[in-house]
C-alpha cells in the first residue's frame, strides 16, 4: 500500500488531483520553483534554519556539553520541523513541505541533505530547475509549496529577529563557556587550567626587596609577598641573611621598610618579616595591604601549569609560567621542580597554581641548568608563620653571628648551602671559595666540581673551569642529565674528555711508574696530625693504615683504601675511616689523593712525607 500525499498545512491526506485540502480548506499551490516564484523565500528560509542550527550547536559546544547533546538537539529541531510541516525558517516565510509521513521527512532532513551537501552544494541548487526540487526532495519524495503569502516587511523582520536571537544565544553561551568557577582552598584543577589574568591581578601583593649593608649601600635584590594585611610577608632566608636593613616595594608602587624579622629557618631558606615605616623614630605600621591566598602544594601534580611573579635582575612585576616537572625529596626537605624561568632577583617570590593560590616559595636553583628551578612547598612557610621571634635587624644579625661561631668549620651541609645561595645571587668568587672548601670535605661529590666550574666560567676563567668540569665527569653517574652538556662544553673549548677510553689516553710517564714502585710498601709521617702511617699497593689498590699503638697514641685516621683512576693519570679515589675523639667511634669519609710522588703524597685527609 502506497503512502498518500499529505497537506503541507494541516497534514491531512490529499486525494489525487485535488486542488484544495478537504480538512483545512486551504488552496493547494504548485511547488516553489522559478516558474511559480518563491525561490528567494526558500533560500532565505534555508539561511535562517542554518543560522538557528549552527547557533544551537555552538552554544552546546562552547559550554563544554558532550557532543552527543548536539546530536540530540538537531534531532529535536527536525522533529519540530515535522510538526510545523516544514521548519522554523519555512514557517516564517509562508512555506510548507508536503511529505508522505515522518519517515520520509527524517530521510529528507538527514541523508537527503547530506547527499545535497556531498555534491558540493549542487543538490541544493537544483531548486533553480523547472521542477523546483532539490536533491533531498527527490530522495524523500517531498516538495516545498507556498502555503500562504506574507508581506515582505513581516518576512524580513521575522528573519532578522530569529538570526539576532540565535546570535545572542551563541554569545551568552560563549560567555558561559569562558567562565570557570574558582574555589578557595584547597581547590585544584587536575589539568592545571586557568587564566594568567588571574595571576596578573595578584601583582600588588608581590614585593621587590632591596637589601643594604651597614654603610647603607645597596648590594642585592630579591622578591617576596604579603600574606597578612598588617604587613606580614614571606621571602627566602638568604635574601635577608647578609642585610643590615632592607626595603620592600609593593607591586602597586608603595614603599615600606622591613622593620622586624618575625621568624626564620635557615635550613628551609625561609624568613617571615614585618613591613612598616620608620620616620624620625616614629614607626607607622600598615593596615589593609593586599595579600596572597595560601594554597596547598599537595594539590599540585607533575605536569600542572604554574606561574611566578618576581623581580629578576631588579625588573619588578615580571610574570612567567611553566610546568611542575617534578617533586623532589632532597636532604633538606621536599621541593617542587618547575620549568618556569627564574633568574637572580626572583628568589623569595610566590609560585601560583592557575587558580591564583600560592603553592610554593621560589628558591634558588640547585643546578644552573636552563629552566630547572625549584620552589619550597608553601606548607613549610605556613608552619613558620606560627612562630613569633619578633627580632629587630640587629637582633637578627646577632643570632646569625652566634650560630656561625657555634657551627663546626668543617660542616659540609652548611658550607654547601651557603655556597648555593651565594651562587644564586651572582656572588661567584665567594661561592667558588666555599665549593673548593667543600671539595676537601667530600672529594668525590660530583656536584661540587660542577658548580665550581660554573663559577669559574662565569668569571671568565675557562681553563680552570675545564679542570673542574673534567673532575665532575669522573665522579658523576653515567646517567647524570648534565654530562652531555659538559662534554659538549669541553669539546667546544678544545679540551679532551677525561672519560674517554683508555686507548685514547696518554700512558703514565716513567716518573709516575717510579713513584708507584717506591710507594709499594713504605712508612710515612702525616704533617697534619704527626702520626705515622704505612702504605701498601696491591694492583690498582692503595692501602693506608695507622701504625700507632693503641691506646697510648691514637691517630685521627684509622685506615684508608684507594683505587687508582687511570682515566686522569695518577689520582687515587677512595674512603678513609676516621676516629671520633669524643667517644672513640669510627666513621666513614670520602677521600682523594691529589699529589702522588715518591717524596710526597697529598690528599683531602693528609699530607705525607717519607720517614726514611
Amino acid at each position: 500500500m502506497t503512502e498518500r500525499l499529505k497537506c503541507g498545512i494541516c497534514g491531512a491526506s490529499l486525494r489525487e488531483g485535488a486542488s484544495e485540502c478537504a480538512e483545512c480548506r486551504q488552496t493547494l499551490l504548485s511547488p516553489v520553483s522559478i516558474k511559480t516564484g518563491g525561490v528567494l523565500a526558500r533560500v532565505a528560509a534555508g539561511i535562517v534554519d542554518l543560522a538557528i542550527a549552527s547557533s544551537l550547536a555552538a552554544l552546546l559546544i562552547i559550554t563544554t556539553r558532550p557532543l552527543w547533546s548536539v546530536f540530540i538537539a538537531l534531532i529535536l529541531l527536525i522533529e519540530a520541523g515535522y510538526w510545523l510541516h516544514g521548519s522554523l525558517g519555512k514557517s516564517l516565510f509562508g512555506l510548507s513541505i508536503e511529505v508522505k509521513g515522518r519517515g520520509r521527512y527524517y530521510l529528507r532532513e538527514t541523508f537527503g541533505k547530506l547527499a545535497s551537501t556531498a555534491t558540493f552544494g549542487i543538490g541544493f541548487l537544483l531548486i533553480l530547475s523547472k521542477e523546483g526540487l532539490a536533491l533531498h526532495d527527490y530522495i524523500a519524495g517531498t516538495r516545498v509549496v507556498q502555503a500562504h503569502r506574507r508581506s515582505l516587511n513581516s518576512r524580513v523582520g521575522g528573519a532578522l529577529a530569529l538570526v539576532i536571537g540565535a546570535g545572542c544565544a551563541a554569545y551568552v553561551g560563549a560567555r558561559l563557556g569562558s567562565v570557570r568557577p574558582t574555589q578557595v582552598l584547597p581547590s585544584h584543577s587536575p589539568s592545571g587550567t586557568g587564566s594568567m589574568d588571574l595571576i596578573v591581578k595578584k601583582m600588588p601583593a608581590v614585593l621587590t626587596i632591596t637589601v643594604f649593608d651597614s654603610q647603607g649601600r645597596e648590594f642585592g635584590q630579591g622578591s617576596g609577598f604579603i600574606v597578612k594585611p598588617e604587613g606580614i610577608g614571606l621571602t627566602n632566608f638568604h635574601v635577608l641573611q647578609a642585610a643590615s636593613n632592607a626595603e620592600a616595594r609593593l607591586g602597586d608602587g608603595r614603599l615600606f621598610q622591613i622593620l622586624r624579622i618575625e621568624a626564620y629557618d635557615a635550613s628551609k631558606d625561609l624568613a617571615v618579616f614585618q613591613l612598616g615605616r620608620d620616620i624620625n623614630d616614629v614607626v607607622e605600621w600598615p593596615a589593609g595591604l593586599p595579600t596572597l591566598p595560601l594554597g596547598s602544594s599537595e594539590n599540585v601534580s607533575v605536569g600542572d601549569r604554574v606561574a611566578t611573579i618576581g623581580s629578576p635582575k631588579g625588573l619588578p612585576n615580571s610574570v612567567s609560567d611553566g610546568l611542575v616537572s617534578g617533586v623532589r625529596q632532597e636532604d633538606s626537605g621536599r621541593f617542587l621542580q618547575i620549568s618556569a624561568p627564574i633568574s637572580p632577583g626572583s628568589s623569595g617570590g610566590p609560585l601560583f597554581d592557575m587558580q591564583g593560590n600560592v603553592v610554593g616559595v621560589v628558591s634558588s636553583q640547585l643546578r644552573d641548568a636552563q629552566n630547572i628551578n625549584f620552589a619550597i612547598p608553601v606548607e613549610i612557610a605556613v608552619d613558620l608563620l606560627e612562630r613569633h621571634q619578633d627580632l629587630t635587624f640587629n637582633q637578627f644579625r646577632q643570632n646569625l653571628d652566634v650560630t656561625a661561631r657555634s657551627r663546626r668549620p668543617d660542616d659540609f651541609a652548611s658550607i654547601f648551602e651557603q655556597a648555593q645561595k651565594l651562587y644564586a645571587t651572582g656572588r661567584y668568587p665567594e661561592a667558588l671559595k666555599l665549593y673548593l672548601k667543600a671539595q676537601s670535605l667530600r672529594p668525590t661529590e660530583s656536584v661540587l666540581y660542577y658548580n665550581a666550574g660554573l663559577c669559574l666560567a662565569q668569571e671568565g676563567d675557562l681553563d680552570n673551569a675545564a679542570g673542574q668540569f673534567g673532575v665532575y665527569l669522573i665522579f658523576a653517574p653515567k646517567d647524570d642529565p648534565d654530562r652531555k652538556r659538559i662534554e659538549k662544553w669541553l669539546t667546544d673549548h678544545g679540551h679532551q674528555l677525561p672519560n674517554e677510553s683508555e686507548e685514547t689516553q696518554p700512558s703514565a710517564t716513567e716518573q709516575e711508574h717510579r713513584a708507584v714502585a717506591a710507594v709499594v710498601e713504605r712508612m710515612w709521617k702525616n704533617l697534619r696530625d704527626g702520626h705515622t702511617y704505612r702504605t701498601r699497593i696491591r694492583g690498582d689498590n692503595l692501602y693506608l693504615e695507622s701504625v700507632e699503638t693503641y691506646p697510648t697514641n691514637l691517630a685521627a685516621i684509622v685506615s684508608c683504601e684507594f683505587k687508582r683512576a687511570t682515566s686522569v693519570g695518577i689520582i687515587w679515589i677512595g674512603t678513609c675511616w676516621k676516629r671520633n675523639p669524643t667517644d672513640q667511634s669510627t666513621y666513614r669519609s670520602d677521600a682523594m689523593i691529589t699529589l702522588f710522588s715518591d717524596a710526597r703524597i697529598e690528599g683531602s685527609e693528609f699530607v705525607l712525607i717519607p720517614t726514611d
